[in-house]
């Protein structure tokens, strides 16, 4: 995992290009879960101080988005009960 200070914000991340989006979480994220909707799978992973869905698309079998979402855009998304998502960590003593 690289250093928390090359992290990038969300506002940048989210201007950057797809590719690098896709890349950086790929390399740096931490996967979280998965969930479908119809043809479509979004994965979420946390990064920096933010959550990222990476939206794909299993029929043109492509990545169509890479969002990042604020903390409280995640929770409400995501533990209101609209998604059926179970969200597991691992607590070490």
């Amino acid at each position: 995992m690289c250093p928390y200070e090359s992290y990038l914000s969300l506002s940048f991340f989210n201007q950057s290009s797809i590719m690098l989006r896709a890349e950086e979480i790929l390399r740096y994220g931490f996967f979280i879960d998965h969930f479908y909707k119809g043809n479509i799978v979004i994965h979420l992973y946390s990064y920096n101080d933010f959550y990222v869905e990476l939206v794909y698309d299993t029929v043109s079998e492509s990545i169509d988005q890479v969002r990042g979402i604020t903390i409280e855009e995640a929770l409400d998304n995501y533990l209101s009960g609209e998604q059926d998502i179970e969200i597991n960590a691992l607590i070490e003593d």
